[in-house]
């Protein structure tokens, strides 16, 4: 991968926004010195998705006012009067630099209608809002925008902070019928649900939490929170059959529970996923094994 589709990549999914400092360092470095060697060929379209990866790499880096150089190229460029994409740059630099108060007013004379904005206000205001306005606020932005994922998703880990799990898997639910095969919703039902099963001992939510599970790994077969999830509820099978024999439990959770340690024993020794996974399967194998 060349050094610009690097760049462009990581521009276009947002990977600066999990980036650690020095990645976030290395990463402007490159940036950098791409456009220096290559301003005058790069591509006009190129150009501005790279400068506003330079903004946004300026702000995480507190470099303040090389971010407002980038942001007055693009809005000299684009304005923001029609624009959202550039509003949203604008509302960022506020937030950064004179506090969410300033950008939220700023993204409050913005038209009713544009989405965008509306779900970048709704962020902004998370920090002072209480836990109910907030869920109304995300709530009456689905009605009008009810494919956006990331706000269901929002939405649901929002009722999970205040109790609400049913809520929650719902939710998640409505994401699975715009992406039907989200192999990480699937599991998180699946936690969520052996959360309920822990409140109230609901088997069916305990059967219906481990199907979940199961169905995440049978679309990404080394994803371990798959599989630690089937490890966790199979056990749970198990202790209960120990307390008393489960008799109406069709699942084989013995072999399920066995097949589990296995692939992730074997997932962990071949360092089959990133560190941070591995660490917590280590942990869930010394746990329930």
């Amino acid at each position: 991968m060349s050094a610009e589709e690097k760049l462009l990549s990581i521009h276009k999914y947002g990977l600066y926004t999990t980036f650690t400092p020095e990645q976030i360092s290395s990463t402007y470095l490159l940036l950098i010195n791409y456009l220096r060697s290559n301003i005058n060929s790069i591509d006009s379209i190129k150009y501005y998705d790279l400068l506003e990866l330079q903004f946004y790499l300026s702000l995480l880096s507190n470099k303040d006012h090389e971010a407002k150089t980038c942001l007055d190229r693009i809005m000299d460029k684009f304005g923001d009067g029609d624009s959202q994409r550039t509003a949203i740059l604008k509302a960022t630099y506020l937030e950064a630099t004179a506090g969410e108060k300033v950008a939220i007013e700023y993204l409050s004379k913005r038209k009713s209608d544009e989405l965008v904005c509306l779900k970048k206000r709704i962020a902004l205001g998370k920090s002072k809002a209480t836990k109910q306005d907030y869920i109304k606020s995300l709530i009456g932005y689905l009605n009008v925008s009810p494919l956006d994922t990331e706000v269901w998703f929002e939405l649901s880990e929002t009722y999970v902070d205040i109790g609400h799990y049913e809520k929650a898997v719902f939710a998640l639910q409505e994401i699975l019928l715009v992406f039907p095969f989200a192999y990480n919703i699937f599991a998180r039902i699946g936690e969520l649900e052996n959360i309920i099963y822990k409140k109230n001992g609901d088997l069916e939510k305990l059967e219906s939490s481990l199907k979940h599970f199961l169905r995440s790994i049978e679309l990404s077969s080394n994803f371990i929170r798959g599989w630690s999830g089937i490890l966790i509820t199979t056990g749970e099978f198990k202790k209960l059959n120990n307390q008393k024999p489960l008799k109406n439990v069709k699942i084989d959770y013995e072999s399920l529970f066995k097949l589990s340690n296995s692939r992730l024993q074997k997932i962990i020794s071949t360092k089959g996923t990133n560190k941070e996974d591995l660490f917590a399967g280590e942990r869930i194998i010394s746990t329930f094994t």
